[in-house]
């Protein structure tokens, strides 16, 4: 069985790939016999080239060129095959298990031409408290939205507040989307490790600092995606988890 996620927003620069990167290193780490794929829909292919050096037969990566039409968008009934039948292009060691494939996403998205989130369980929003970001989240989010509708999207969407610095401003990320009918993850509060993720070094320590320093989140997130935790069927409003 496998579990399917994906880091979205038309914001660039909000954490999709850095995240996408450290969730697919730290479930195939968390799950030793379990198989994590990647796929990476970005052309600037920021998490895939992060990936490439620890792929082994457990943990794949998979490029955008093969999924995306010539115009840029997404190509769906490719990507609906792949992610209908991924056991058939990924190597999985044991069925019963739990295994995971992760979606990396290009900025400037239109929900609306994304209609392969149907097929995720989650789909996961990272944003941080800027300006910039809250409005473009605001305008994604209403087009994702208003697009559930017309691919029947049963994923739940989860709101991730990245690299907040105080309460006040998880408080303001609350209170802006108080009346979206989504829900609400815990906050990745500001770390300047996290910033440098991709920065090489000799022995990857940043990376395994990182790792390491974010266990107890991905804690959180794999009760979330296994379905640990207690959530609304339906939600009005935001549901803080």
């Amino acid at each position: 069985m496998f579990r399917k996620v994906a880091f979205v927003n038309a914001k660039g620069g909000v954490g999709k790939s850095t995240l996408a990167t450290l969730t697919s290193l730290s479930f195939a780490s968390r799950f030793p016999d379990s198989s994590v794929a990647l796929l990476d829909l970005d052309k600037q292919a920021t998490s895939s080239k992060a990936l490439r050096k620890f792929e082994n037969s457990r943990l794949s990566v998979v490029g955008s060129h093969e999924f995306m039409l010539e115009s840029g968008m997404p190509n769906n009934s490719y990507l609906a095959s792949y992610m209908s039948d991924i056991s058939s292009y990924v190597k999985v060691e044991n069925s019963s298990l739990d295994n995971f494939l992760i979606v990396d996403s290009p900025a400037g998205a239109d929900p609306k031409e994304y209609s392969f989130l149907r097929l995720c369980d989650f789909v996961f929003i990272p944003l941080s408290v800027s300006d910039a970001d809250m409005d473009a989240t605001r305008v994604f989010l209403s087009r994702l939205l208003q697009g559930m509708e017309n691919f029947y999207l049963s994923a739940r969407i989860v709101l991730i507040p990245n690299q907040i610095e105080t309460r006040e401003d998880f408080n303001e990320i609350r209170t802006t989307f108080t009346n979206a009918p989504i829900l609400l993850g815990q906050p990745i509060w500001y770390s300047r490790e996290i910033r440098r993720t991709f920065r090489p070094d000799f022995d990857d320590h940043t990376l395994i600092s990182v790792l390491k320093m974010m266990q107890p989140y991905y804690d959180w997130m794999i009760d979330l995606i296994l379905g640990k935790k207690a959530l609304p069927t339906r939600n009005e409003k935001l549901f803080q988890i």
